[in-house]
């Protein structure tokens, strides 16, 4: 009965939808129809394991939140759901940045704020995909990349400046969002309890200010990121990684590098005495090796400090003679792609 009522056992439609058109929900309308609020609730249940009661009640009556949907002759297909943030003053900007004010519902905002150093995210129009979800028979259609389009383009008639998203850090949606044009911009430094992840934050620039407020922002978390991975993000799946690093703007590499690479692959130097070289490799071939598992594993060598004991169980590699032996045919690799990209760049 109380499942019933907080709408936990609601769930999406089951029959193949047709052609879809876009609608956006009206609220009011949808609290008294019952059969299309099931729908939708039950479709985000589905696709999220943290819905709540409460994110039914948020969803009905939260300021700023909007519900779109794309739905056919046998139901509701996909679904977004949205919420604007910032646009404060410069006043509550700066007490909201020192802490002493917490308005809710700019999570995104205050974020980027605290955490990334950009008091103009505060004070820029944000909005933010709360949810995006897809019915399980119409999913790999680009009904969810066809959504993010639509609400991209009414937040630029709207006069949004950013457009965001926070999740937990997974390749396969770090993929699907960095398809959509979004960049990551903040990555959190511990895992989430109830996802087990860390938590991303990505976003789109759709304005001027917008523009100029995301290339500092994302200049500022690729300086970081080196360092995190050597400290707080040792840990972070290597897949997440190179994709954080196939992210970041490409740089040539420099004769000594190429040396001390060449010394590596076919001499007998030591990978720890060329780690920058190492590490200039695998950012310059990041952009085209992403989802490479061996890539990833050079990535938590060279970056995040990973063992020899701890790449040989990973590799289902017997021990650090084979482990050494691996790291010096990979890096002989990457070191051909390289060159192969920088041949047929100068042709």
């Amino acid at each position: 009965m109380t499942s019933r009522l907080l709408m936990l056992d609601a769930e999406p439609d089951s029959g193949q939808p047709g052609t879809v058109s876009r609608q956006r929900e009206d609220r009011r309308a949808l609290a008294v129809d019952e059969p299309r609020l099931r729908a939708i609730f039950g479709l985000l249940v589905q696709a999220h394991y943290r819905t709540t009661p409460g994110d039914l009640r948020r969803l009905l009556d939260a300021p700023a939140t909007r519900i779109a949907s794309l739905s056919g002759d046998a139901g509701v297909a996909a679904v977004a759901v949205t919420s604007d943030e910032g646009g404060f003053d410069a006043e509550l900007a700066e007490r909201v940045a020192r802490g002493e004010r917490r308005p809710r519902g700019h999570l995104l905002a205050q974020s980027l704020a605290a955490h990334a150093g950009e008091r103009e995210a505060l004070t820029a129009r944000l909005r933010r995909i709360l949810r995006i979800a897809v019915v399980p028979q119409c999913r790999r259609q680009g009904l969810g990349a066809r959504l993010l389009a639509a609400e991209q383009t009414d937040a630029e008639a709207e006069g949004i400046d950013l457009l965001g998203a926070s999740f937990g850090a997974e390749p396969g949606l770090l993929a699907f969002w960095q398809a959509q044009g979004f960049r990551v911009v903040r990555l959190g430094l511990t895992r989430e309890t109830s996802t087990g992840e860390h938590a991303l934050m990505m976003v789109r620039p759709l304005s001027g200010t917008g523009e100029a407020l995301v290339a500092r922002l994302i200049r500022r978390f690729h300086r970081q990121l080196p360092s995190l991975l050597a400290f707080e993000l040792s840990e972070l799946e290597p897949l997440v990684a190179l994709a954080l690093l196939g992210e970041r703007p490409a740089e040539s590499l420099s004769p000594e590098d190429r040396r001390d690479l060449d010394d590596v692959a076919h001499g007998h130097r030591d990978p720890a005495m060329a780690r920058p070289a190492m590490q200039a490799l695998i950012a310059a071939v990041a952009p085209h090796g992403q989802g490479d598992a061996e890539l990833a594993m050079l990535a938590a060598w060279a970056f995040q400090g990973r063992a020899d004991d701890w790449l040989a169980r990973r590799l289902s590699l017997s021990g650090a003679r084979q482990v050494d032996a691996w790291r010096r045919r990979s890096v002989a690799r990457w070191l051909e792609a390289a060159n192969l990209s920088k041949n047929e760049d100068g042709r």
